[in-house]
């Protein structure tokens, strides 16, 4: 996020766990280490019976695994069982949590960087800028639109609230974007877009989160300086020049291998891991973010990979699965549901209406004029397929960090419950269903 030495950002600590409060926190933050194998074991299981069984259940009942991880992290929490004892609910998010999105994020957009065509942004750079530009402007006023009409906080808190919520998630996107039904079903350009700009929001979105948690703690003009210069200038263009100048490099190098057969084929898929590890390692460092400076490297290391090696991509998806489903694990187990009794309906009234309007009002407004979207179909399957997940996960617990707000968790954590429901049930019917008769229109 911000550089160490900003003067005027106050990270908060994560406080000590107390047994007496777990049951009812706002996050499971707390990695209790004396359980920790327990809680690789249980894990593991989890990932490793839904590789086995997870194409039955996803053909079978119409719901995505991460759904499945998010109910068994539920079950086995706190909320429920409790036999999961190696993560607990404390009084509000800290750095497991945080840390856990941040990695999930990073191994996501570079899958997704590498999933595109080689030139696909540099050849569709207009449908991405009116799309992630335009986009994502007015997704976040929506969202805090809807925040302020339903919570009886401020304004500033609401445009948090509503920044929070803004990215489309990567992740949950990839269920449209990859694997063979999807290209059997979705026109590559449908696909691309929405790979490309869940994998470009998610960095993008530090622009619209950070000035409003700016603002909420020093509303004068030497916050927007700090914004423009510690946001802008820093976390956006520097993640962007850093980002490339590694993707660059690990671009040469394995060009040079190949040339000379010094690396196979499926080390790629190591490659692309440890890129988007190192890069994410090395700008967080430098006191950035990282988790747009993984997508652009990938971006460059993909043009090192041509298109035989793309027939390996069902071998990325397995490794990125272990990666990814240990954190809806985590978030089921963590659930903050006494936080959302004491809110009462006005944040279900919230996450209900997120789902609904805060993007699919954009797309039948701009889907006309977007290049790479030609039907009213098209507009309609990329105005819902937006979802909120692990990036919203990220924002949110950076916002309570460095604000103190408390309640960006709550109501985070519900929209993403909300999207992993609805999203996960909808994607195989509708991508079976509705996308069949796109490819028959184009």
């Amino acid at each position: 996020m911000l550089r160490r030495d900003a003067p005027r950002i106050r990270v908060r600590r994560v406080p000590t766990f107390d047994r007496e409060t777990a049951a009812g926190g706002y996050v499971g933050t707390y990695l209790d280490l004396s359980h920790l194998n327990l809680t690789l074991a249980i894990t593991g299981g989890i990932v490793l019976l839904l590789g086995l069984v997870g194409g039955y259940i996803r053909n079978t009942f119409w719901i995505s695994e991460p759904i499945v991880a998010t109910l068994v992290g539920i079950a086995l929490g706190p909320a429920l069982l409790g036999i999961m004892p190696g993560i607990h609910p404390s009084t509000h998010p800290g750095a497991f949590m945080h840390e856990l999105a941040r990695l999930t994020l990073a191994l996501a957009v570079m899958s997704a960087a590498i999933r595109l065509p080689m030139t696909y942004i540099s050849d569709n750079w207009r449908s991405l800028t009116i799309v992630i530009g335009g986009g994502m402007i007015v997704m976040w006023l929506i969202g805090s639109i809807l925040a302020a009409f339903c919570f009886s906080f401020g304004w500033m808190a609401a445009l948090l609230v509503g920044a929070v919520v803004s990215p489309t998630d990567p992740v949950l996107a990839g269920v449209v974007t990859s694997g063979s039904i999807a290209e059997r079903n979705i026109p590559g350009r449908i696909r691309h877009l929405l790979c490309a700009e869940s994998g470009l929001n998610d960095g993008l979105a530090m622009v619209v989160v950070a000035l409003p948690m700016i603002l909420m703690q020093h509303a004068d003009a030497a916050a927007l300086s700090d914004w423009a210069i510690e946001i802008v200038l820093w976390e956006v263009i520097g993640g962007i020049v850093v980002g490339a100048a590694i993707g660059w490099v690990a671009m040469h190098l394995l060009k040079w291998s190949r040339r000379r057969a010094l690396s196979e084929t499926h080390s790629t898929l190591t490659i692309g891991i440890a890129l988007a590890v190192t890069t994410l390692a090395v700008v967080r460092l430098m006191g950035s973010d990282g988790i747009l400076a993984a997508f652009v490297a990938g971006a460059f290391l993909n043009r090192a990979i041509d298109d035989s090696e793309r027939i390996h991509e069902h071998i990325q998806e397995a490794i990125g699965r272990f990666f990814i489903l240990p954190i809806f694990l985590v978030f089921g187990a963590a659930l903050p549901w006494q936080q959302w009794f004491s809110m009462g309906w006005p944040v279900l009234v919230f996450a209900l209406a997120v789902l609904c309007l805060r993007r699919m009002p954009l797309f039948l407004l701009l889907g006309k004029i977007v290049p790479d979207i030609h039907t009213r179909r098209e507009t309609l399957f990329a105005g819902w397929f937006g979802p909120m997940g692990i990036s919203s996960l990220f924002y949110a617990t950076l916002a309570v960090q460095e604000t103190g707000f408390e309640q960006v968790w709550p109501i985070t954590a519900l929209v993403v419950l909300a999207s992993v429901v609805a999203h996960g049930i909808t994607a195989m019917p509708l991508v079976r269903r509705i996308s069949t008769d796109m490819c028959e229109e184009t």
